[in-house]
């Protein structure tokens, strides 16, 4: 029983020993894995808003596209007045009663739902050409704060 009892005290005495050099161990290593979590969880949300902000950018340059056909439209829709049409980006929203007129003021309420929207319709009649270009403040999407989207299209044959 004496040699039963020393081999009861050596193992006891070998787990002491163990665990007393590991003490810690197994807090540094959950501190170590929260560590790791945290930066991975930091790197996924700068992941998001950065695709918030691309999805944000390409939102307005779809918009402008639409804008931008729209008047191409407006312009296919009253094709004895295409020439009348044109329209620079200082210049005031137009107050006539024309179809022209209306077409130019309510395009021009549509540029301006972008964030500082801007837009100009430039009509060549020598090469039946007209281009509208839109253009928006895109900063805060990524991308330039003078952003533009030009469409150049022929209205009207010779």
């Amino acid at each position: 029983m004496c040699k039963g009892n020393e081999v009861l005290q050596q193992k006891q005495f070998r787990r002491e020993k163990t665990s007393r050099g590991q003490s810690g161990v197994g807090m540094i290593e959950v501190l170590v894995a929260m560590a790791v979590m945290a930066v991975g969880i930091l790197a996924v949300a700068g992941a998001q808003a950065n695709g918030l902000r691309a999805s944000h950018g390409a939102h307005y340059r779809a918009q402008a596209s639409f804008i931008a056909q729209d008047m191409i439209e407006r312009m296919r829709g009253n094709p004895g007045q295409a020439r009348n049409y044109a329209i620079d980006f200082g210049d005031a929203v137009p107050d006539g009663t024309s179809i022209a007129h209306r077409d130019r003021a309510q395009w021009r309420d549509l540029v301006a739902l972008l964030p500082a929207g801007a837009g100009a319709v430039e009509v060549d009649e020598l090469s039946n050409l007209v281009r509208v270009t839109v253009r928006w403040d895109n900063s805060r999407s990524g991308g330039a704060e003078d952003e533009a989207f030009t469409l150049t299209s022929r209205i009207w044959g010779n």
